[in-house]
């Protein structure tokens, strides 16, 4: 993204580093998981000078993906979103890990009651782009056409869907039938992918 003129700003979510003291507290929602962290991180970009603050793009892989409707309604100067195997529909059984200690009540009711299914025209985006693989075997491209049917509502709306036939889950590139075993084998996104997104960021 770098090479192509992009500023790249990663980070990741308090739960990594924290996860004892957030996972297992009852009152953790994706407020505390994503919206807190992302407040900051566009508070910091903002003080950039060589950053222009009126062109951040936030991309969402999965999960925070699905969340974007959720990112827009709460945060401020956001230009657009980059949306990488983003599921439409609340919790699809694919993402569940029953093993997972935040799927408590307070938790999985804050993921079902902020995706896009549950979203009023407003709170979709203006500008998305929505990126899937034809082997992603928790989040399959069929999700993408319900996507573009919330955006079929509003004729002003910049969405563009893209569709590689080769990526996982993860966005890596492959053949056969993929497996979760996949995912332990190293790779990278590959370049038409950066490509694709660096130009929708950029022009």
């Amino acid at each position: 993204m770098a090479d192509n003129g992009v500023a790249v700003y990663r980070y990741d979510k308090r739960n990594l580093a924290h996860s004892k003291e957030m996972l297992l507290n009852p009152k953790y929602t994706v407020k505390e998981e994503y919206l807190l962290g992302l407040k900051l991180v566009l508070e910091e970009l903002k003080k950039m000078t060589e950053i222009d603050s009126n062109q951040i793009i936030i991309m969402g892989h999965s999960q925070a993906g699905y969340l974007i409707p959720y990112f827009e309604k709460n945060l401020n100067n956001v230009h657009g979103y980059i949306a990488l195997g983003a599921p439409f529909d609340p919790m699809p059984e694919a993402l569940l890990n029953k093993d997972d200690p935040a799927l408590h009540a307070n938790y999985v009711a804050s993921i079902k009651s902020n995706g896009p299914a549950q979203s009023n025209n407003t709170r979709l985006p203006q500008k998305m782009l929505l990126i899937y693989g034809g082997r992603d075997i928790q989040v399959p491209a069929q999700e993408m056409e319900k996507w573009r049917l919330a955006g079929s509502t509003d004729p002003q709306r910049n969405w563009t869907f893209s569709v590689f036939p080769k990526l996982n889950h993860l966005a890596i590139a492959g053949e056969g039938v993929a497996s979760v075993a996949n995912y332990n084998k190293a790779g990278n996104v590959p370049y038409e992918v950066i490509l694709k997104m660096a130009s929708f960021i950029l022009y």
